[in-house]
This record gives C-alpha cells, sequence and structure tokens, in this order.
C-alpha cells in the first residue's frame, strides 16, 4: 500500500499506474498498466468531511500475481488533482522540497540464498537447495589447506543471492557431522572482491572416515529458512591428507588404477600360460 497526500480531490478515473519489472538476469524489463478495482484499489477521503482538509489516497495492491517473479519493480503513480496540475511519484512538486518525490521501487525474493564450495572435498557431489547434484571446482581440498599437523583443513563456503544485501547472516550454519560448526560473524565472513558474494571460512577437523556437512542460510524474506531444507549438502564428505585414504575413496583414480592393475595381471598369468603351453607343445 502507498499513500497520496493532495491539497486537492483528484479524479481517480484518471489515474494511471504503471509497473515496471526487471528480472533478475537484467535482461527482461516488462512494464504494464494496472486495472482499477482489478489490480489495485483506492481509498478515496470523505467529499464531505475532507472538504477543507489535507486529502489522502490509499492504494492498495489487489494482484498479487503481479509479483511472482523475482525481480526489481518500481510503480509510476501519475495522477490529476482539481487543481489540473499532474502529479507524479518519482517527480518532485514544483516550489516544494525533494522530499516529495517519491521513488516506488522494492525487490522481490523467491529463491532462497546458494552456496558453494571454493575447495570441493575429495569425491563429492555437493546437493544444492533444489536438491539437484553440483560438482565443486578444483576437485579435491588443496594441501595447504590443512594444518601443519594435518589435523584440521581450513575451506570457505561461497554464499550468493540475488541480493547479497538480503542475506540474513543471521540464520547461517554449518553443521560437519551433525555438529555445529563454530562461525563467527566479524572475523570468519568476508564478502569477495566484486561484493557479489559471502565468503564463509571455517575450520573442519580431518578424518579418514566420510562425513556429512550442511549448510544453511536463508535470506530477509524468508527464503531458505522457511522454504528449503538446506543451501548445500554433502552426505560423504572426506576431509584427509592421508594419500592413500585419498587415493582409495576417490573413484575416478582408483578404479581406472585397479583396472589397470587387473589388465597388465591377467596379461602377465595369460603370457605364462601360452608360454607354458607354447613349451609343452614344443617337447610334444
Amino acid at each position: 500500500m502507498f499513500t497520496e497526500i493532495n491539497c486537492d480531490f483528484i479524479d481517480t478515473k484518471e489515474t494511471t499506474l504503471l509497473l515496471d519489472y526487471v528480472n533478475e538476469s537484467q535482461h527482461d524489463q516488462q512494464r504494464i498498466e494496472l486495472e482499477k478495482d482489478k489490480d489495485y484499489l483506492v481509498i478515496e477521503p470523505d467529499p464531505e468531511k475532507d472538504a477543507y482538509a489535507v486529502k489522502e489516497y490509499k492504494y492498495l495492491l489487489l494482484n498479487d500475481d503481479l509479483f511472482n517473479q523475482q525481480g526489481v519493480y518500481e510503480i509510476l503513480a501519475t495522477t490529476h488533482d482539481e487543481a489540473k496540475n499532474t502529479n507524479l511519484n518519482n517527480e518532485a512538486v514544483e516550489n516544494y522540497p525533494e522530499e516529495t518525490r517519491k521513488i516506488l521501487k522494492f525487490v522481490v525474493l523467491t529463491a532462497p540464498p546458494t552456496a558453494d564450495m571454493n575447495a570441493s572435498l575429495q569425491n563429492e557431489k555437493f546437493k544444492d537447495n533444489t536438491h539437484k547434484e553440483i560438482v565443486s571446482n578444483p576437485c579435491e581440498i588443496e594441501d595447504d589447506a590443512f594444518s601443519t599437523d594435518g589435523k584440521t583443513a581450513t575451506v570457505t563456503a561461497i554464499i550468493s543471492s540475488y541480493r547479497l544485501d538480503a542475506v540474513d547472516l543471521s540464520t547461517l550454519s554449518v553443521q560437519y557431522d551433525g555438529d555445529a560448526v563454530k562461525i563467527d560473524q566479524e572475523t570468519d565472513i568476508t564478502t569477495t572482491d566484486d561484493n557479489t558474494a559471502y565468503q564463509v571460512t571455517f575450520t573442519l577437523p580431518a578424518s579418514n572416515s566420510k562425513k556429512s556437512l550442511v549448510i544453511k542460510v536463508g535470506d530477509k524474506a524468508g527464503n531458505g529458512t522457511e522454504t528449503a531444507d538446506f543451501a548445500l549438502k554433502a552426505d560423504n564428505l572426506l576431509v584427509s591428507n592421508n594419500w592413500f585414504i585419498r587415493f582409495v575413496n576417490n573413484p575416478y583414480a582408483f578404479y581406472p588404477t585397479l583396472a589397470g592393475i587387473v589388465l597388465v595381471v591377467g596379461g602377465i598369468v595369460l603370457f605364462i600360460i601360452l608360454k607354458k603351453k607354447k613349451e609343452k607343445d614344443d617337447e610334444e
């Protein structure tokens, strides 16, 4: 709802409300004219009671379907009063302060924030808040992420959203194997160089067995906290700098190597069998 204040009565039949919409990719721009009593309702002042008072016109937006897409919306209102003045909300009234210029712009958020790892953890396919599998790059934690004694690894999660200022960091939580990971809001969270995402740095204990990692975060519209189970999830996470453990648990390295060994051993066995057969045939 928004309110227009005017010294004179206005003719609401001559009022024009335009709705501009720009989607999140900034490529789709639309403008539509709203219909009175269908898309919006005007609560008008009383002609007798308010004849000598300042007039207030309250505009109630009725059609929620107009705002079901994520993006930036702006309402442009044009009205005409009895003094033949044309009033536009985005222009200051002549001979009046700049404060009479009111921009009716707002953002609609429908998708929760997303999370990704800037260093994927060994062999793990992460799931995003749509429960679809995503793969982070690079494919494993760098060795320098581990502490000197190899007991912990420091990793970074990237939190992004259509509007970064809409991310509600108070809802951020990280769980590793069911236990809460301590996050210091002041020291562990920074913005990327281009200010398009948050970087959340935290430390995980190393282990030679697979664990689970769940990152949850929402926005100020309730997306993520009310509409999604998680921003990022890994069910079988291996945080280890033991080269053998990492090798055995890396299907892209282990199975091809195992297959190669089997082929080599099989070739040697076959060679020995054929050689013995040939020697036997030669003796006969």
